[in-house]
Parts: structure tokens; sequence; C-alpha cells
């Protein structure tokens, strides 16, 4: 039956708001392709960095941020195809008043599989930053050994984004929720068709999918999201409370040497106090990686909780279309944000050691050499480095360290729970 809407209905969504929303413009078509093509490159880079380094994928931290980017990376390729896998026509959209601005050339197999690499890619990339934070937590605040956290720690943290992914993905296959939408995704998404039907289902009858599952599938998502943020934000405040504590210890050890006037032990609490520091250069990169994906969710969270309304007045309409294309720009980058923390914390580490070498001289050692990572981490705050090794490998004087000062490999400090281990991470 054709559809026939009541004098209060709108046609369509976007009938009445044609001049202000980004959806039926080519801003929906070319945003997410482009940050979607640039998040996608970014991981790219960061995988090719990965690989190209001496340390490759033999640390946690690599391991962990090479699944990240492989998670990225399929999300991100998936909405950057934008309307491409679209079917060429759907049923009734003139009526409906659809129109997608891409060139759409696929078919409804085409379209579901682009929902589902879509969903898996952008519920596994925040679960990897939550498992981030975890391996921080278990380093830093648990003091755990590597070795131990390779064995009993790490096959959760790669097992977990991928069931998580995957179980949420899966479940709209069945019954045929993946679709195109005009005010949803500019991609295929787990949406009926067409949206209308969930808006007003006494009104319109869904085609594809069943509007009384959109509810189901939009509270699940909104409570592992609400999940995953809870837990980064509980772990890394139990990361910092631990950081905030070691301070006040060392702070307190060092008022009482200074009294005793030891040399060994002054000289033992200079190398903790350095190695300390790479706990907080941690904390701060998983403090980026979640602000990160704050910035990029914050339009979805604003949009989909009625906070923002794209409706209403002339200055609400203009507040949420400004919401909307942040969302289809900011939504697919989260790659980019990826690779500007991960090389920032690499360039970092290597300034720290070689502080007379540019950021320039750094990236391209970083891009175009295999030079060995200069700050490694187990139980992250707590490892020294051979400097001579550096000095060979990157051809540049290194940090002047008195090797006399350096208690031997394996020897726990007298003054604070700090370790000096062989099972180094190179970050």
């Amino acid at each position: 039956p054709s559809f026939s809407p009541s004098p209060t209905f709108p046609f369509a969504l976007l009938k009445g708001r044609s001049n202000l929303s980004p959806w039926n413009t080519p801003f929906a078509v070319w945003a997410p392709r482009s940050s979607g093509s640039l998040s996608a490159v970014s991981s790219f880079m960061i995988i090719y960095i990965i690989l190209r380094s001496k340390t490759k994928l033999s640390s946690i931290y690599h391991r962990i941020m090479f699944g990240l980017s492989i998670a990225d990376i399929i999300g991100s390729i998936s909405m950057a195809l934008a309307t491409l896998p679209m079917p060429s026509h759907m049923p009734r959209e003139e009526e409906f008043g659809y129109h997608w601005e891409g060139q759409r050339l696929g078919n409804t197999r085409s379209c579901t599989a682009q929902g589902f690499f879509a969903t898996f890619g952008i519920i596994s990339m925040p679960t990897y930053n939550l498992m981030l934070c975890t391996y921080y937590f278990c380093a830093i605040a648990l003091q755990m050994r590597e070795t131990k956290i390779k064995r009993r720690v790490e096959p959760f943290l790669h097992t977990f984004p991928v069931i998580a992914g995957l179980g949420l993905a899966v479940a709209p296959l069945p019954f045929d929720l993946y679709n195109p939408s005009m005010t949803a995704y500019a991609w295929c998404g787990p949406v009926p068709y067409p949206f209308e039907c969930y808006l007003y289902p006494d009104e319109v009858e869904c085609i594809r999918g069943d509007a009384k599952l959109m509810d189901l599938a939009y509270y699940m998502v909104s409570i592992f999201s609400a999940i995953v943020i809870s837990f980064i934000t509980v772990i890394l405040l139990l990361v910092i409370r631990h950081v905030i504590q070691t301070d006040r210890m060392l702070q307190q050890l060092s008022n009482q040497l200074r009294q005793q006037g030891n040399p060994r032990d002054v000289i033992e609490l200079r190398h903790a106090k350095e190695f300390h520091q790479n706990s907080k250069a941690a904390i701060v990169q998983a403090i980026a990686y979640m602000s990160c994906i704050i910035l990029s969710g914050l339009p979805v969270f604003l949009l989909s909780s009625g906070a923002v309304s794209t409706f209403g007045s002339e200055q609400q309409q203009k507040m949420g279309d400004f919401f909307e294309k942040m969302y289809l720009l900011l939504f697919p980058l989260q790659g980019f944000f990826n690779c500007i923390i991960f090389v920032s914390h690499k360039v970092y580490n290597y300034k720290r050691v070689h502080s007379n070498v540019s950021t320039c001289h750094v990236l391209q050692l970083l891009f175009f050499t295999s030079a060995h990572d200069p700050t490694f981490v187990s139980r992250i705050s707590i490892v020294s480095h051979d400097d001579k090794q550096l000095g060979r490998e990157t051809n540049h004087d290194v940090l002047d360290k008195d090797k006399n000062d350096v208690d031997d490999k394996g020897k726990r400090m007298p003054f604070c729970d700090i370790e000096i281990s062989d099972e180094a991470e190179s970050q």
C-alpha cells in the first residue's frame, strides 16, 4: 500500500530542513569518506612503525596497538566507502523522499557487509583502548611482571575486543537490520528501512528490519559504551592514585636521604625518579587516547541522547546541524588521533635520551630506519636501557649514565617497591 502521511506527520525526516541538514548534501558523503580514509592510512602507519621497529610485535604494548589499528582499519574503510555499497535502488525511496548524494553501486548483501564490518570496528577499537588501560593498570598499579601479564592477562586483552565486536556486529544479521539511512549513518548501519518506521511505527511499516529491535540495539550499544568509558575512567583514576602515592613516597625518601648523605642511596633514588617518569608518560598517553574517544563520540552522544535537537527553532536546527557535521567528520577519524598520540609518544621517548636531536630527525628515524626504542617498560615504570646499544644502532650520542650507579639486574632497590628487570617492553 502507498504511504499517505497525516497532516502532522513529516513526509520524510529531512523535509522542512533541507536547507540546513548535511544529510542530503555532498558533505554527508565526502566527510566520512575523507575522515575514514585518513583514519585507515593513519592506522596502517602505526602498523608500519611497529613492524619496522626492532621490537616489532615482541612487546605487549605493540601487540595491543596492532590489534587496535586492525580494528580501526576495518571500521574506517567501511565508513569511508559511504554510499558505494548501498543498493542502487531501495523500495519506495522516491515516495519517502530519500536522496543520497553519493554513487550507489551495491545491493543488500554489500550493504549488510558494510554495516557488519563498520559495527565491528566501531565496537572493537574503543574496547582495545580499555584493554590498553587494563595493561597499564596491571603494570603500574598492580606491579605485575611482564611475563605474568603476558601469560595470565594478555589473552583476555585480545579476545575480549574481538568477541565484543563480533557479538554486537552479528546480532543485527538475522533481522535484516543493516540498511541505508538518511539520518542515522552516512553508511549502511543497524537501522530499519525506512527509518521513519522506527520513529512513527503506527504510520509507517518497516520494509527491512524490525523497529522494535532498534531500541534493543540502541540500549545494548549505549550500555556497552557506558561500561567501557566507566571502566577506563576507574582504571585511570586508580593508576593516577598509585602514581601520586609513589611521587609522595619518593619525595619523602629524597628528604630523608639528603639528611643521611649516603651517595649510593641518592644515586639509586635519582634512577628511581627517572624510571618513575615513564609511568607518568604512560598515564598521559592513556588519557590522550581516552580523550580522543570522547572527542569523536561526543557529537553522537549529544544527538542520540536528545541533548542537542535537530528540530525546533532555527537556532536549535543550526546547533543540531553543526553537531551532525561534527559527527560525520570526527566519528570516522579515531585512527588519525591514535596515530598522532602513538608517534608523539615515540618521539617523546626518543628525545628523553637524545635531547639534542630535532623532532624532524626523530621522525625520519622512526619511518625510515629500524632504530631501537630508547625507553623500556617493565612493570611500566621501571627499567633501564642499554645506552651503548642505542648509540650503535642510531649513530647518536645517548645520555651518559654511570653504569656503576645501577644495581645488578633483578636486584630490588632497598627503599621502594621498584625493580630493575630484564623483562623490558619497548614503547
